[in-house]
Parts: structure tokens; sequence; C-alpha cells
């Protein structure tokens, strides 16, 4: 899909996707590369089921795809919370494993109106989430964060972005409660910015955002 071609049915499609896999008695494995907010999307609608495996591309190519395994390797995760001061009901939460999201990165989101929250690994790669246990240890320490924020604030609504793994994505958005946190926009990111996002909490026909 071209990020100018993005329509409803892309959406909605996902949505199925979604609803299917939580009817399913079976496993499901996802593995695969799209656009950051389809991948959370997909999480995100899924929920936290524990029929489902995720599998990571491996860089050096010695197999395609893998599953995560259950070791610790020693990865955590530091925060940072900026504009304490700021009147707002928004945040932006930007979380980095694989590249560093620099600040100018989310200009477009006018963060100096906003809280900015950044969590950041102590080491980063495309290759440094492999593992369940390290995986449920970050997305812990992220949930809990956000939601003290949440309260802390009053938030309505939270814009992301990330720079992480596909499979981390996608776990990371199956720890949202669609009931219960804010309204969620997740973004994409191309060429230096973020040009569009897909509002979580919305029906396919009004998801979208350019």
């Amino acid at each position: 899909v071209q990020t100018d071609k993005i329509d409803n049915k892309a959406i909605e499609d996902i949505d199925q996707m979604a609803l299917a896999a939580q009817k399913s008695q079976k496993r499901i494995a996802y593995y695969g590369i799209a656009y950051t907010p389809f991948v959370f999307r997909l999480g995100y609608k899924i929920g936290d089921q524990n029929n489902v495996i995720l599998l990571h591309k491996k860089r050096d190519n010695s197999k395609i795809f893998e599953e995560w395994n259950e070791e610790n390797t020693g990865i955590h995760i530091n925060y940072v919370e900026e504009h304490n001061l700021v009147d707002s009901r928004e945040i932006i939460v930007a979380i980095s494993t694989s590249l560093n999201i620099q600040d100018h990165h989310f200009n477009i989101l006018h963060p100096e109106n906003k809280h900015i929250l950044k969590f950041v690994t102590n080491y980063m790669g495309f290759d440094s989430i492999v593992s369940y246990k390290d995986a449920e240890q970050l997305r812990t320490i992220i949930l809990s964060t956000i939601r003290n924020i949440v309260i802390k604030y009053n938030i309505k609504r939270i814009h992301m972005v990330i720079s992480s793994s596909v499979a981390f994505t996608f776990f990371l958005a199956q720890g949202f409660s669609q009931q219960h946190d804010p309204e969620i926009v997740v973004y994409h990111y191309e060429q230096g910015t973020y040009t569009w996002g897909i509002n979580m909490n919305q029906i396919s026909e009004r998801a979208y955002i350019k």
C-alpha cells in the first residue's frame, strides 16, 4: 500500500483479521512487515490473548523468521518525562528500541503544547528484542508508566511514535485496554517526520489521520 493510497478498506481488513483471530481456537503466529500503525492496530484489536506467538525476522538471514525465545538478555528501558508544567490533556509517547527517535521527528505533532514521555532501551538495534521475557518486562514498565502519567494529568489522548520491531509493536499493542486506556493515535514515520496515523479507538471509516 502506498502512503497516499491508504483507504478505509485497508483498516477494515485489519479489523476483520483481528476479529477472526479472536474467534480462533488455534495458536496464531504473527510475523511479517507492515506499517507501524497497521501492526499496532492488529495487536490492539486482538488484545492480550494467550494463543498468539511472535516471530521475529533475523537480520543475519540464518532463518527468515524465528519465534521469540525465553531468555533474559539484560535489556531494560529508561524513560524521561518532559513538559510536566504544560496544561494539556494530550501526551506524546515516543518508544525507541530499534533506532533513537529524535525530538525534531515529531515536531509535526506540536510537542510544545503536549506532555512528552520518551522511552529508550539501554541498547538498541533491529534485533534487540527477541525474547518473551524481555518483551514482557519492557511492556510492563511502558504500560505502568504511561498509566501513571495518564492519571497524573488526566490525559485523554495519547499520540504514539514507535521505533521498534514489528513483533514488539504488536506485543505492546496487545497490552493496551480499549475500555480503560485513553484514545490512542499511532503514527507512521517517513522521510524524517510522521506523515499520517491511525486512531485506534475509531471505526475504520474515521480512523485514518493525514
